[in-house]
């Protein structure tokens, strides 16, 4: 995929955090924060480290070039434990409409990632590790892409949803 793609592309790329991003719940971390330069994972006060996706920095790079904005929709009860994480690993200026906060499901949260943004639902790309989640959200017509954790996303994972962005969003679209 380049900027003169012939395939469709989202508009907004929606990203999970805890389980899709990095490997626990950020809410379970102890402040102050801070990053382990070798790997780029998170250390919390209590020696607890919170493994990001290495391939994350690549993610945003290649969602930037091809002009998709990216979000992140979480249920953490911590947003201000997310921002500092997301700022520790470089990743807080490529993130915008950022959804941070504790509700039963994250169809709100992908419904005012549109309203503030101004993207329809249909137009976005999002992935999460949740079965139910990724349900819920292709119910109201997110295309969305299902992590298997332990697994965290990937950049192949990634490049091939873009690939298959059009089929994705065909199939919310013929049911």
């Amino acid at each position: 995929i380049n900027e003169e793609n012939t395939v469709e592309l989202p508009k907004m790329i929606v990203l999970d955090l805890d389980h899709t991003l990095w490997d626990q719940k950020i809410q379970e971390l102890k402040t102050p924060l801070s990053l382990q330069q070798e790997d780029g994972s998170i250390i919390d006060s209590t020696g607890k480290i919170l493994h990001v996706t290495p391939d994350l920095k690549h993610i945003l790079q290649v969602a930037k070039k091809l002009g998709c904005s990216v979000s992140v929709a979480s249920r953490s009860n911590k947003p201000e434990l997310v921002k500092e994480a997301l700022e520790l690993i470089g990743a807080s200026h490529d993130v915008k409409f950022s959804q941070v906060w504790f509700g039963a499901n994250k169809d709100v949260h992908l419904q005012k990632i549109h309203k503030d943004s101004g993207i329809n639902l249909s137009d976005m790309l999002f992935f999460d590790d949740e079965t139910k989640i990724v349900d819920s959200a292709k119910k109201i017509g997110v295309p969305s892409v299902q992590i298997k954790y332990p697994n965290l996303l990937t950049f192949n994972t990634f490049h091939d949803s873009l690939l298959s962005y059009q089929e994705i969003k065909s199939g919310l679209l013929s049911k």
